[in-house]
C-alpha cells in the first residue's frame, strides 16, 4: 500500500453526489490473499477505538474461520493500515471498525435501499468508509438526483412499515441504471447522518464476502457510541452476520 490512499480518501470528500469510489491500493499478493480467504460466518468482528489490538484481533479472527496464521496476520496487517489512513484522511485519531463475513444469499434479492442515521452529536458531515476483501458482491449505492432523493425521504417520512410497504416502493424508485458499485479492490466512502445521505443496500449475494466498514472520528466520538449502544471496546464473533 503507498502512502497516498489517505489523499485518495480525501479526494473523494466532495463529490457531488455524496458518495464516490476509491482504489485501496493493495498489492497483488495481498489481494490474491484475500480473494483466497476461507469465510465462515459465525458472527462480526467489532474495533471501537482500539488499534493496539486491532491487528492481532483480526488475525485471530480470521484464523478461527480456518484461515492460516501467516496469511491471517498478512491480511491484518493490510486491515489495520486502511484503518490508519482512514483516520488519517479525516483528520482523527479514532475509529469504530467492522469485520462482517457472511454466506451466499437471497435476502437482498429485492435491495434493503436506507441511509445511515448519525454516528455522532454535532453539525460536522458524518462519513463511512466501507470496501468488499473478499467476494464478488459489492454493495448497491444509489446515484439519484436530489429530487429522487427528495421523494424517497417523503417516503421515508409517510410511516409506512418498510418490511411490507416501504423496501418495495424503495426498490421501484431507484431504476436499476441509477445503481453504482464499487470494482474489485476498490472502496467507496459516503455521507452519513443527514437528510441527503447517501442511500445504500446490501447486493443480493452469490459469494461469500468479508466486508469492512470503518467510521472515522475522534476518541471521544467513538467512546460515546461504544458507550451507547452497550458494546465492549473489542469483540469478535458476538452478532448475527445478516449478508451485507
Amino acid at each position: 500500500m503507498s502512502k497516498n490512499l489517505s489523499k485518495t480518501i480525501r479526494d473523494t470528500f466532495e463529490d457531488v453526489r455524496g458518495f464516490s469510489h476509491f482504489d485501496l491500493d493493495i498489492s497483488d499478493d495481498v489481494w490474491a490473499l484475500c480473494e483466497g480467504l476461507n469465510i465462515e460466518p459465525n458472527g462480526d468482528y467489532n474495533n471501537f477505538g482500539q488499534p493496539e489490538t486491532l491487528e492481532a484481533d483480526i488475525a485471530k479472527f480470521l484464523t478461527g474461520m480456518g484461515n492460516e496464521s501467516a496469511d491471517a496476520k498478512v491480511v491484518a496487517l493490510e486491515i489495520s493500515k486502511i484503518n490508519d489512513e482512514v483516520k488519517q484522511a479525516f483528520g482523527v485519531d479514532s475509529s469504530w471498525l467492522t469485520l462482517r463475513p457472511s454466506e451466499p444469499s437471497d435476502a437482498f434479492d429485492i435491495p434493503r435501499w436506507h441511509k445511515d442515521g448519525k454516528f455522532f452529536e454535532g453539525d460536522e458531515k458524518q462519513r463511512k468508509v466501507i470496501a468488499l476483501l473478499t467476494g464478488q458482491d459489492h454493495t448497491l449505492i444509489a446515484d439519484i438526483t436530489s429530487e429522487e432523493h427528495k421523494k424517497i425521504n417523503k417516503l421515508y417520512a409517510s410511516g409506512q412499515n418498510y418490511d411490507s410497504v416501504l423496501r418495495s416502493e424503495f426498490a421501484e424508485q431507484v431504476n436499476t441504471s441509477s445503481i453504482s458499485q464499487a470494482h474489485d479492490r476498490q472502496g467507496s466512502v459516503f455521507t452519513v447522518g443527514e437528510e441527503m445521505a447517501t442511500l445504500h443496500s446490501e447486493p443480493p449475494a452469490r459469494s461469500k464476502r468479508l466486508f469492512l466498514s470503518v467510521v472515522p472520528g475522534t476518541a471521544e466520538q467513538i467512546e460515546a457510541l461504544r458507550v451507547r449502544w452497550n458494546e465492549p471496546p473489542s469483540s469478535g464473533a458476538v452478532k448475527p452476520t445478516p449478508p451485507r
